[in-house]
């Protein structure tokens, strides 16, 4: 009996691999159809001439046996803009794809689309149709084209105007020379590609208004994951120096987001102030800081600095005035390295200056308290011995106040921060990450109706009117029932 063992095995593996090719044998059933992960998928909005992120589309076959895709293609009218790859082949239509039962093939799509006549959104669709057995599944493909400007590289040795028509896409840097002002007129959207910086030996004048704001940010619109788009990730071009004293720098109503740094003003070595202004500026979403400045002149009003990883605010020497400002540390991507605002002496021993009024400053630094020791921790940071640095009026701090000695009418911020502004990040109902952030104060925050000061300007950050009981920080407050996420 031993000798007929081997045998009986090779037969028994024999039939095994019979069994196996006749489960696998595509079904000839027309009922037996393809199902999909989407009937939509859409690839967003895209600039025109760029290529979009890739986009997996899933083929799933669910039932008993397997079935076989006789033709895979697409339409006419959507093979010059959109690209498909299958199993690592690339192409516009592929044949005989075998799916075994409770079995999946995934599709890849990317596209892209040409310039247009007119700079309107223009819509573009295509059909990815399926054969099966003589029946034809379709899943539409769309995406939406803004035409944009590409520029290499800007070098500007005169005064220069760019204007709001359509984005700009600089791939390598724009340079203001000595002598030179660069304008930005309300509108004017600026794409920096990966190694990218704008540079202002001379001068840098942004235009935005309320109702037209300048934008500035990298170029990627698509999702690094389902509902987290690029545009709310960090690090995605390098930074703005100005580094001309020969005029003030003035930007308003600009948004300046995702960057490896914000603005940079002035040198480390000691030089003549630079002079800087922001008016309803936005300066978020960085992965080093928002606002660093060395020896510098600075004043704003109605501005927001926030979601950085290194200190939003970060000062070596200098003035800063900051008048209805909302300092905001919730940087979501890594761990933070350093509170809100950083102050420290330029390498030479020029001491800071900071003069805080109608202001917030918030975070996820919290304060600490110990018996017969000097409170550590909060989004301030500086040398305790020298409490002249920093003057506070009307001011939510989330700083122990008894650190500082020119202090009026503060109130320092012991409630939990989700409680007081409308996002953080989490839908509040749900608890999901959304790393969408909105720091518009509750109309019952302890900052929200105090007194208007005599300096305040007339409306806040978005253009809303401030009122004669109006709240601190850069944002009219908000109701409860207007709560967005």
């Amino acid at each position: 009996m031993k000798k007929w063992l081997p045998l009986i095995g090779l037969l028994a593996l024999l039939m095994g691999i019979g069994c196996s090719r006749s489960f696998d044998k595509a079904s000839e059933d027309s009922a037996l159809q393809p199902t999909f992960s989407v009937d939509t998928l859409r690839v967003d909005t895209l600039y025109s001439r760029l290529s979009s992120a890739t986009h997996r589309l899933i083929v799933y076959n669910r039932h008993e046996k397997a079935i076989e895709l006789q033709k895979v293609l697409l339409d006419e009218k959507g093979s010059p803009h959109f690209r498909l790859n299958v199993d690592g082949r690339s192409g516009q239509s592929f044949s005989n794809l075998f799916i075994p039962p409770h079995d999946s093939l995934f599709l890849f799509v990317e596209a892209t689309f040409p310039e247009g006549e007119d700079d309107l959104p223009t819509r573009y669709e295509a059909k990815l149709l399926f054969h099966c057995r003589g029946v034809v599944s379709k899943v539409l493909l769309e995406g939406i084209r803004l035409n944009i400007d590409h520029c290499k590289a800007l070098s500007i040795d005169r005064d220069t105007t760019l204007l709001g028509n359509r984005p700009l896409l600089i791939r390598d840097s724009i340079i203001v020379h000595e002598g030179a002002t660069l304008t930005l007129e309300a509108g004017t959207h600026l794409l920096l590609g990966d190694k990218a910086k704008i540079v202002v030996y001379g001068s840098l004048l942004a235009k935005g208004t309320p109702q037209n704001r300048i934008l500035i940010e990298g170029i990627r619109r698509d999702e690094l994951v389902e509902k987290v788009n690029y545009r709310l990730l960090p690090g995605q071009w390098e930074n703005i120096q100005l580094l001309g004293a020969q005029k003030k720098h003035i930007l308003r109503y600009t948004t300046i987001r995702n960057g490896r740094g914000g603005i940079i003003v002035g040198k480390k070595k000691e030089a003549l102030p630079i002079h800087l202004e922001l008016e309803g500026c936005i300066l978020t979403n960085m992965k080093g800081s928002a606002l660093q400045a060395t020896n510098a002149e600075i004043e704003a009003t109605n501005s927001l600095l926030s979601n950085t990883m290194a200190p939003s605010l970060k000062l070596s020497g200098g003035n800063c005035l900051l008048q209805y400002c909302t300092i905001a540390g919730f940087y979501p991507f890594d761990r933070r390295q350093g509170a809100s605002i950083d102050l420290s002496p330029t390498p030479q021993g020029s001491e800071p200056s900071l003069v805080l009024s109608n202001s917030v400053v918030e975070g996820t630094f919290t304060v600490s308290r110990t018996n017969n020791k000097k409170p550590i921790g909060g989004e301030i940071f500086f040398d305790n011995s020298k409490p002249q640095w920093i003057s506070l009026s009307s001011c939510y701090v989330r700083s122990p106040l008894e650190l500082y000695t020119q202090i009026d009418n503060c109130i320092e911020a012991k409630l939990k921060p989700d409680s007081v502004f409308v996002a953080l990040g989490k839908n509040k109902k749900t608890k999901e990450y959304t790393f969408i952030y909105n720091f518009k104060p509750y109309s019952d925050a302890p900052f929200a109706t105090q007194k208007k000061s005599d300096t305040a300007p007339l409306y806040d950050l978005e253009g809303n009117e401030r009122h004669k009981t109006t709240a601190w920080g850069a944002y009219e407050a908000i109701e409860r029932e207007r709560e967005e996420h």
